[in-house]
C-alpha cells in the first residue's frame, strides 16, 4: 500500500514504478506531483485507487506503462 500523500508535493517527481507488492494507493498519494510524466505499473492487476491519487498532475502530458497483456484489464477498470 502506498499511503495518504505520500508523495504529495514532490514537484521534482517525474517517473514512478509501482511493484506488484502494491495493490492499493491511497487517496492524495501523489497529489500536486506536478513534473510526473511516467507511470510505470508492473502488476497485472491494477491497483485500487483512493480519491484524487493524481490530483493536480497533468494527466494529458503523463504516460501510464503497464504490461502489454493487461491492457483490457486495465482500460475495463474503474478510475
Amino acid at each position: 500500500t502506498i499511503k495518504d500523500y505520500s508523495f504529495s508535493d514532490c514537484k521534482e517527481l517525474t517517473t514512478i514504478y509501482i511493484p506488484n507488492s502494491v495493490s492499493n494507493i491511497m487517496s492524495n498519494a501523489f497529489s500536486n506531483c506536478i513534473s510526473l510524466r511516467e507511470i510505470h505499473v508492473v502488476s497485472k492487476t491494477p491497483p485500487i485507487l483512493g480519491t484524487d491519487v493524481f490530483k493536480n498532475v497533468n494527466m494529458n502530458d503523463s504516460k501510464l506503462y503497464i504490461p502489454i497483456e493487461t491492457a483490457a484489464i486495465y482500460r475495463n477498470t474503474n478510475v
